[in-house]
């Protein structure tokens, strides 16, 4: 048994029917089906143009497996370019990411976008976080905020922003947010603050599932009381010679009655001790 995706949502469940050199033929056991996206939706813009080694497909692996929305190549004075070899590339790398880690939505890798192609979407957004250095620490901040669902981050490159392009993002509506005591790599500031973001949004939706199921059983027993009161019935009261079954779990209690039930038994010996 086998499932197939296509990356935009699309399910079905199969078996492989045959297998030769060219390749393997696979019957459907079930109509397709669809599956709704996740909620959280948060947007990296990241500048890993100027990464080497390999670091660049790791963050855009893990950004993948983490649940980003989208990943979009920031361009700054000091990350100015990225190729389009290494765009086809990050593609790949993306989908592999998302078939090993059983993502049914495929991650977006936007085209590079400029600082100032990046404003409008700052101020656009109900909430934007900047990792920049000395900031207030990410949780602290995420804290003293309303919960969304969905929105950017931004990660600046090797040597940081120049203090122009901070400026200028900040006075956007950007948050500026702390990573630790530690100076970080691109690669890893991402990973870090998108992990912060997702488990924040997971949070409040595990809150969210709790306040519908208390919803759900305040309104059960409310339409219970209605019925009783339409009902009128009389409450049934229990004879007093009726026997009830109680679960005793202390051992304590268990030898006390114990010891009672063998004191009655014998009406000559009243000590219990």
């Amino acid at each position: 048994m086998i499932e197939l995706f296509d990356g935009k949502g699309g399910l079905v469940e199969g078996c492989i029917q045959n297998i030769d050199q060219t390749g393997l033929d696979i019957v459907a056991l079930e109509n397709p089906k669809s599956v709704s996206p996740h909620n959280t939706q948060w947007h990296v813009y990241a500048a890993f143009g100027t990464l080497k080694g390999g670091r660049a497909d790791w963050l855009v692996e893990k950004c993948t497996e983490l649940g980003a929305c989208s990943v979009t190549p920031l361009l700054t004075e000091r990350s100015p370019s990225i190729s389009e070899n290494r765009v086809d590339r990050l593609q790949r790398v993306s989908f592999a990411a998302a078939k090993q880690c059983q993502r049914l939505h495929e991650m977006a890798l936007n085209p590079p976008i400029k600082v100032g192609g990046l404003l409008p979407l700052v101020k656009n957004s109900k909430h934007s976080f900047i990792a920049t250095a000395e900031a207030k620490p990410v949780f602290s901040a995420l804290s003293s905020i309303k919960k969304e669902s969905a929105g950017l981050m931004i990660i600046g490159p090797e040597g940081d922003f120049t203090e122009r392009e901070l400026n200028v993002i900040l006075e956007a509506g950007a948050t500026a947010v702390g990573l630790g005591p530690h100076r970080l790599r691109v690669e890893t500031a991402t990973v870090a603050l998108l992990s912060a973001l997702m488990l924040w949004c997971d949070d409040q939706e595990i809150f969210k599932g709790m306040a519908i199921q208390l919803e759900n059983l305040v309104e059960s027993i409310k339409s219970k009381v209605r019925k009783l009161k339409k009902s009128k019935k009389p409450y049934i009261k229990m004879d007093k010679s009726s026997s009830v079954r109680v679960e005793i779990r202390s051992k304590k209690a268990r030898k006390l009655i114990d010891k009672t039930l063998q004191a009655a038994d014998r009406p000559g010996k009243s000590s219990l001790s």
